[in-house]
Parts: C-alpha cells; structure tokens; sequence
C-alpha cells in the first residue's frame, strides 16, 4: 500500500526511490507527482466523502497511484534497470531476455 503523502511504499529488501512505477503502463514518475481527478458519480455514490481518486502521471493512463504504483527501486533491481529512470520511457516488468 501506498503513503497517505502519494508516495510509493518501500520494501526494505529492494532499494529506495524517489520514483513510482506504474503498472498500467510501465512508466515512472516522481513519487508524489500523481493526477488527481475528480471522483467519478458512480463511486461517490458508495464513497460521498472520497471528491478525488489519485491516478498515474500519464494522462493517457488508467492507472491508480494507490493499487498501480509500485516502488521503482524494486523493479529496477529485479529487471537490472537504471536507478533513475528516463521520463515516459517504457519499462517491462517482464522485459524480453
């Protein structure tokens, strides 16, 4: 689970990050840096209190910074990617070997 501040949660077996990376669509973006959009009617209807859902960086992505945002010190371990990752570049959590 995420930071109630919008950043990504650390497990402490995988470095740190500054950076979140987004599991819809594989991108990064500085931890904290999410959209905020207004809470569709059709969830205000179950949750009145909840006016706005966090979502990826990206506009042109769906993804939630709460469930989608993982820390990107753990999938740069794990995938021998760079420990600060290039701006809207796509990084596979599967990458072709």
């Amino acid at each position: 689970m995420n930071e109630p501040d919008g950043t990504v949660e650390n497990d402490d077996e995988y470095p740190a990050s500054d950076y979140a990376w987004c599991l819809h669509c594989e991108r990064t973006y500085k931890s904290g840096e999410h959209r905020k959009v207004k809470t569709p009617k059709m969830i205000r209807e179950i949750v009145p209190d909840m006016e706005f859902i966090e979502m990826c960086y990206y506009d042109d992505c769906d993804g939630d910074a709460e469930m989608d945002a993982w820390n990107w010190g753990k999938v740069a371990a794990l995938n021998g990617y760079p420990e600060i990752p290039e701006h809207g570049k796509v990084y596979p959590l599967y990458p072709p070997s």
